[in-house]
């Protein structure tokens, strides 16, 4: 398992310079982290890789990417989902597509949506 939050990772995808990458096993657990701004993490991404993908600081948020593991396991296909979370004292609406990969795990492309700021139902 690796955590890799520095913007100088020679296996980044600068096509998706602005979102937060992570690779998890087919129970949910972070592998790997790849985030460009780390201000997007809500822990350091050392602290978050081995815990469950779902383990969130937000009941809603932790619901919401429950359901979309479970919906790319039934259905292996790309599901997107979007949530709130605090993140350093901030709520913010974030947008992921999980995608599937060949092992049953699930690589999440996580975007802070808008400018940042949760702004629905508020």
């Amino acid at each position: 398992m690796q955590a890799s939050p520095t913007p100088s990772s020679p296996n980044r995808i600068d096509i998706l310079e602005d979102c937060v990458l992570l690779w998890t096993d087919a129970e949910g657990r972070i592998l790997r982290i790849d985030a460009r701004d780390p201000s997007d993490l809500f822990h350091e991404a050392e602290r978050l890789v081995g815990r469950l993908l779902a383990s969130v600081p937000d009941l809603e948020a932790s619901r919401a990417i429950r359901e979309g593991l479970r919906s790319v396991k039934e259905t292996g296909h790309v599901v997107s989902i979007a949530y709130e979370l605090p993140v350093r004292g901030v709520r913010r609406l974030y947008k992921a597509q999980m995608v599937p990969q060949l092992e049953g795990g699930v690589c999440a492309v996580i975007r802070r949506s808008e400018n940042g700021q949760a702004s629905y139902g508020r």
